[in-house]
């Protein structure tokens, strides 16, 4: 009697081997589905810019337009309201005029971002989004600029700017009109640190009429009394708080002087006016002040 071979299990080899030639067909037809995709979209592509480029192609896309437009119109995607967040001195008309949308246009197709770059043309806009809210409505949420200062140019001409020296209107109207007078070539950019200072020194700011941008390289404040403080070129907050302190324990702001000069990180130096300095008086003790 023969006896038969044991059977003998496949080797991990083979077993992979099989597996690799099982699988090796679906991935054959997913690359040839994937050449296809590919071969396609260049296709759609090519045909797309072609048809932009010529007229009758032009004729054809709009008239798909026109239909898509028509599509979303009679699905109810049409625009029923605009909501806004933050708006206080933008008017609205200045903000319709930006947005160029009105009431029933096709929401769907409504370029949200072209409508913000418009928006963020308007001086009082710092920052703007502008976006959809299917099916109807679009929401417009603004940042507006905040003015802190009138400038005056060079050419007599004033007009109001926020911290940063962007020019939010050319119109000075009576609420802006106590707002700090600033002037010099490239004052309003050099705003922000002095506008820092004088807000850790209330007892400057309160008395402060107008500041000028001194040789383009410090400021120089001018009192409501016409009494003139001289910063140096930096370290503003160190220089208005020998002054505060100045004031505290001399009241200094309110003697006859023409001007106190704080250049001198050492020294406060007071000028009295013409013919007054004997009516100057100074507590010396309390630190270095040298009446000129």
């Amino acid at each position: 009697m023969k006896t038969q071979p044991p059977h003998r299990r496949g080797t991990r080899k083979s077993t992979i081997l099989k597996r690799r030639s099982a699988t090796s067909p679906r991935m054959a037809g997913f690359l040839r589905r994937a050449v296809i995709a590919v071969v396609l979209l260049a296709c759609a592509t090519w045909i797309w810019t072609t048809a932009h480029q010529e007229e009758w192609g032009q004729r054809a896309i709009a008239a798909i337009d026109k239909t898509l437009v028509q599509a979303s119109l009679a699905t109810g995607w049409r625009l029923d309201r605009v909501q806004v967040t933050g708006r206080d001195r933008v008017s609205s008309d200045q903000l319709q005029q930006a947005l160029r949308v009105s009431q029933g246009d096709p929401i769907l197709f409504y370029d949200v971002d072209t409508a913000a770059s418009r928006v963020a043309q308007i001086g009082w806009v710092k920052s703007v989004r502008v976006t959809r809210k299917l099916p109807n409505a679009l929401q417009i949420s603004l940042e507006e600029r905040v003015p802190v200062a009138l400038w005056r140019q060079k050419s007599g001409r004033i007009q109001v700017v926020d911290r940063e020296g962007v020019i939010v209107s050319p119109i000075v109207t009576p609420a802006f009109k106590n707002l700090l007078l600033v002037s010099g070539d490239d004052a309003a950019a050099n705003l922000a640190p002095l506008l820092n200072a004088l807000q850790d020194a209330p007892q400057i700011l309160k008395r402060t009429d107008q500041a000028h941008w001194a040789g383009g390289r410090r400021w120089d404040l001018t009192l409501k009394n016409g009494v003139v403080i001289k910063l140096p070129e930096t370290m503003y907050d160190a220089a208005l708080q020998r002054v505060t302190d100045a004031q505290l324990r001399d009241d200094i702001l309110n003697k006859p002087i023409d001007y106190v000069d704080v250049r001198d990180p050492l020294r406060v130096i007071v000028k009295p006016k013409t013919g007054q300095a004997g009516d100057l008086q100074l507590n010396l003790a309390g630190g270095r002040q040298d009446p000129v």
